[in-house]
């Protein structure tokens, strides 16, 4: 049961159930800013400017992390609901076969991803060379809309 001082005919049953249940999103950002994902520690400003500025960066760090998981919902455990039959928690496996893992782990997979510069014995000029993605990098690469050769 949810209860609010809000009436009935400014705000119905369902909807005021929902703020309710939304409030977890917000609980989960904080702890996503200050935890495992963002790992965003506490950093004492003293001016008013310095401490907007390290709050908006928070903040978008965090956007932009939500952005991420939004998109990469078919390779992480996020979005679907406890005991689903055949679920991504149960197979470990998205639809597509890719192994479903942690935001986190996610990105250490990511990790593995590099640009060199080599610069040939001779040469000139650099060549840059590209590491190739693995499918599973490739499809986190595909769904986020970016190619690895930036």
């Amino acid at each position: 049961m949810v209860r609010t001082k809000v009436p009935a005919t400014q705000l119905k049953a369902e909807e005021a159930r929902d703020a309710y249940h939304s409030l977890s999103h917000v609980e989960w950002a904080f702890r996503s800013l200050k935890g495992m994902d963002l790992q965003i520690r506490p950093i004492h400003h003293h001016l008013e400017d310095r401490v907007r500025a390290h709050v908006f960066l928070c903040m978008l760090a965090y956007y932009v992390e939500w952005h991420m998981r939004k998109d990469w919902e078919p390779l992480l455990f996020d979005g679907e609901p406890q005991g689903v039959a055949n679920g991504k928690r149960r197979t470990r496996r998205s639809r597509e076969g890719h192994p479903v893992m942690s935001f986190h782990d996610l990105l250490a997979d990511l990790k593995g991803l590099t640009r060199n510069q080599v610069l040939f014995q001779g040469a000139k000029s650099p060549v840059t060379l590209y590491s190739t993605p693995s499918p599973l990098q490739q499809r986190a690469l595909d769904l986020l809309g970016v190619s690895h050769a930036l």
